[in-house]
């Protein structure tokens, strides 16, 4: 009889130690279903045939970048953005596998239409090589980024 008694107060504790799995993976497919998959139970992600990514950010309010140029540029590019007010830009820029090689930062910007330069070095005044590189312009909350590409 102890046996009987003891068993299912025991199942009791360890019925509410387990904690449930909180974390899913929400996958909302072309067709307007939804599939939940429980993110314990992944092994891998892979994606296959992707033509491209669509870009959902929220416009930025106090910060519009028009672009770099030239693009593509050999020796030095001017990277162009206007701001709502006076403040703090800086402007982070990574190689193609996302090292940050080199940061340009204006202290007071004025508001409006601004630009800095960028003359192909990385932060130890090095020349960078040729290929695709990133850029990332942040003033207050509002981030930005845009790719360049430098040639000789």
């Amino acid at each position: 009889m102890r046996h009987l008694i003891f068993f299912p107060i025991l199942f009791f504790i360890f019925s509410n130690c387990v904690e449930a799995q909180s974390d899913t993976l929400v996958i909302k497919l072309n067709d307007g279903k939804i599939d939940k998959i429980a993110i314990a139970q992944l092994k891998k992600i892979s994606f296959e045939n992707i033509t491209g990514i669509e870009d959902q950010t929220l416009p930025a309010k106090n910060l519009a970048v028009a672009g770099n140029s030239p693009n593509p540029f050999a020796d030095q590019t001017d990277i162009e953005f206007e701001i709502a007010n006076s403040g703090i830009v800086e402007i982070m820029i990574y190689d193609n596998i996302g090292n940050r090689i080199h940061t340009l930062k204006c202290e007071n910007c004025p508001a409006g239409k601004n630009s800095l330069p960028w003359n192909c070095t990385d932060m130890r005044n090095n020349r960078v090589q040729n290929g695709v590189y990133f850029y990332e312009v942040r003033f207050g909350n509002d981030v930005q980024s845009r790719k360049m590409i430098v040639i000789k």
